[in-house]
């Protein structure tokens, strides 16, 4: 309340303030003298009668300007604009930026160089199809959309089917668990046995299920959105529920992309250039892309696409994404994105191709991510393949190397396959079986084994060491193998 005390420490105040300007050379502001007459001058018995005194908190001088001494004549830039100053000044320090957390671990030299290649890419989404038809109409062509964005057709045949992808995570078919044969460690005669597969999940690779549960539990914020796709034709839909029952599930959508749609399996028919054939299989992930990118680009964050024989470790891959690592590669290299910024869809974010490197024929300027294991994008790295790469990137070309096609388009984008290696220099996407990792050694003549040939030029380890602990993906997988490594995965024979 503006009792003689209260007057007097403002008066004090201003003493004070003045005194302060003194000694460092500068002039008074005006606005002194104002904040004087205001103490001063107020005459307690000018208070009308009716004000309320029953809350007698300290007030703010705006209220004294209005409540206590309405008729003061203010001359410009007195004591509103003062308050105004103040006011602005605050919510100026609330802008502040915050401090940029950089990772704790730096990103490796040869990584830096990799994303620093990469131009950063708006999330917002780009309508491809209202492109093609413009330029349908401005070539006077029929308005019909043409590969690779002529999108799916339902069980009926008929277009612009668009699968429910979060279909199996919301009704999960439950897993045949057989414990007599799946945790069986002998061989039909009962004698012992080595079984690779299982050696190697059982002393070396494990899915992070503690990490993985916390951050499903305890997270205040947005966890990573990953769909993930299966490729594969009518001939070989017998390879699915075996996908379904173990980790495609664990995916936030799943999709299979086949040449016959059944909604049973999640399998959709993407129609695409060519024939439906192996050797053609660069026209049918390219129109696979381009259906994920025109139906389901703002529903995720990360997309990663095999064939029908891998076996995805979605735990670990989740957790891998949402590590410093990568958080601070999709943001340039040197920082973490704060909060604000990472759920910003109009923020500019670098793209990142990541997998299994190979240097084809030995030649790292020809390096690309091996597609049998599958390869994941972020969602730049996707929108810079469908909408600035395909268009130019071999748009007719048949043939069989989809990854190595993939990876030459995006190449063109100056996006490079990423180092996904642990810190100890473990793979985390794997060519073959865990059990074929374990045993093979390269010949003493490398040159003469396609797999070493490949790998050498980037750097890479052998036996139990090179699979990464955390590991993401494994290849050649049958459905009695994927079954018998989820059972050890998650641990169904207690061990």
């Amino acid at each position: 309340w503006m009792d003689q005390s209260y007057k007097t420490f403002i008066l004090h105040s201003i003493d004070q303030r003045q005194m302060e300007l003194s000694t460092l050379g500068k002039q008074q502001p005006s606005i002194f003298p104002y904040l004087s007459k205001i103490a001063n001058d107020t005459d307690i018995s000018s208070i009308s009668p009716n004000t309320d005194t029953s809350n007698k908190k300290c007030k703010t001088f705006a209220w004294y300007v209005s409540t206590v001494s309405p008729a003061l004549s203010l001359p410009a830039g007195g004591i509103q604009n003062f308050l105004n100053t103040l006011q602005d000044g605050n919510t100026r320090k609330k802008k502040r930026k915050k401090r940029k957390r950089a990772p704790i671990k730096p990103l490796s030299v040869e990584n830096m160089a990799i994303i620093s290649r990469a131009p950063p890419y708006s999330l917002q989404y780009v309508d491809m199809l209202a492109t093609y038809n413009n330029n349908n109409n401005n070539n006077h062509h029929h308005q019909t959309i043409q590969h690779p964005h002529k999108g799916a057709l339902d069980q009926h045949n008929q277009p612009n089917y668009v699968h429910n992808v979060h279909a199996l995570r919301s009704n999960p078919p439950s897993f045949p668990f057989d414990q007599k044969t799946m945790c069986n460690d002998h061989d039909n005669n009962n004698n012992d046995h080595v079984d690779y597969d299982a050696k190697m999940l059982k002393e070396k690779v494990f899915i992070d299920s503690v990490s993985h549960e916390v951050k499903e539990r305890m997270h205040t914020g947005h966890r990573v959105r990953l769909m993930c796709i299966v490729y594969t034709s009518e001939n070989n839909h017998d390879r699915i529920p075996a996908i379904r029952e173990t980790w495609g599930q664990r995916c936030d959508g799943f999709m299979v992309a086949s040449n016959v749609t059944d909604v049973s399996i999640d399998a959709v028919n993407i129609p695409h250039e060519g024939k439906e054939e192996y050797n053609n299989l660069y026209q049918k992930v390219r129109s696979i892309w381009s259906y994920v990118y025109d139906n389901y680009y703002d529903q995720f964050d990360y997309f990663h696409i095999g064939g029908d024989d891998y076996y995805l470790l979605v735990d670990n891959l989740k957790l891998y994404l949402e590590s410093d690592e990568i958080r601070a590669a999709s943001n340039g290299g040197l920082f973490l994105p704060d909060d604000d910024e990472e759920h910003d869809e109009k923020r500019e974010v670098t793209p990142l191709f990541l997998g299994r490197r190979l240097a084809e024929q030995g030649e790292l300027e020809l390096m690309y991510n091996y597609g049998g294991c599958g390869y994941t994008l972020n969602k730049p790295a996707l929108k810079a393949l469908v909408v600035d790469a395909f268009p130019n990137c071999f748009p007719h070309t048949e043939i069989f190397a989809e990854d190595v096609m993939i990876s030459t388009c995006l190449r063109e984008m100056e996006i490079w396959p990423y180092d996904t290696k642990d810190e100890e220099g473990g793979e985390r996407y794997m060519v073959f079986t865990p059990g074929q990792h374990l045993k093979y050694h390269p010949p003493a003549d490398f040159e003469s084994d396609w797999y070493a040939k490949y790998s050498i030029p980037l750097g890479v380890k052998w036996g139990i060491d090179h699979c990464a602990a955390k590991a993401i993906a494994f290849h050649y997988i049958d459905s009695d193998l994927m079954r018998r490594m989820h059972t050890i995965l998650y641990h169904y024979c207690g061990i």
